[in-house]
């Protein structure tokens, strides 16, 4: 199948895409199925085989590709990411990931990602699942020793129906995007407020950056 929901509006995609899933598994057959909608290749397959230039990037399920990505190009390209750029640092007990105005916490032995360490250019990825917003003080994040914290303003707040998409900006100028579910209270509702964003430090994906950027030296 080569991409053959692409005309469709999106409900009438969406409940095709359960009929085509359903008729796979009655039948027992093997499809090919060929599409750019991360969202369709997630619903609808067992294994994903991710191209890139011709060549296979990741092959595995859903799952592996969202959670456990092999390269920076795979973690952006399978769902929303924040991309932060920098040099990692070591600071006393903690490894950092640091721009011009500003840094971040990483962690010692990242989950995912991995083979960074001081002096080397770096590419940390973080959910916007991941990132909870909370209002200022910096106290009202949970702050322990296993959370990154840091002060964000926010850009805009959009409504999605079952999420809010934050858009902040950090002093460093790093854009981070968070989605929290719209039942929960909103942290604040104007453009411009400060707030505190924060997430697990285990949630990180970390990558050498091999850019242009991170080749030169330039941080953010």
């Amino acid at each position: 199948m080569d991409e053959p929901l692409g005309a469709l509006d999106r409900k009438l995609r969406e409940g095709l895409q359960l009929e085509i899933r359903r008729l796979q598994q009655e039948l027992a057959i093997t499809v090919l199925y060929v599409t750019h909608d991360q969202d369709e290749a997630l619903a609808l397959s067992d294994r994903i085989a991710l191209f890139r230039a011709g060549r296979v990037e990741q092959v595995g399920t859903g799952r592996d590709l969202y959670a456990q990505p092999a390269s920076l190009f795979v973690a952006e390209f399978i769902g929303e990411s924040n991309v932060i750029r920098g040099r990692v640092e070591r600071r006393g007990q903690s490894l950092i990931l640091s721009g011009r105005r500003a840094s971040l916490r990483l962690p010692e032995s990242p989950s995912r990602g991995g083979g960074v360490g001081p002096g080397d250019a770096a590419v940390a990825v973080i959910r916007p699942e991941d990132v909870h917003v909370a209002p200022p003080p910096i106290e009202s994040a949970p702050a322990t020793g296993t959370r990154v914290a840091a002060e964000a303003r926010i850009r805009s707040i959009t409504y999605l129906g079952s999420s809010h998409r934050y858009e902040l900006e950090l002093p460093d100028g790093w854009t981070v995007i968070a989605r929290e579910p719209a039942g929960q209270r909103p942290a604040a509702a104007l453009t411009g407020d400060s707030v505190i964003i924060s997430w697990d430090l285990e949630d990180w994906m970390v990558f050498p950056d091999d850019s242009e950027a991170g080749r030169s030296g330039e941080d953010g």
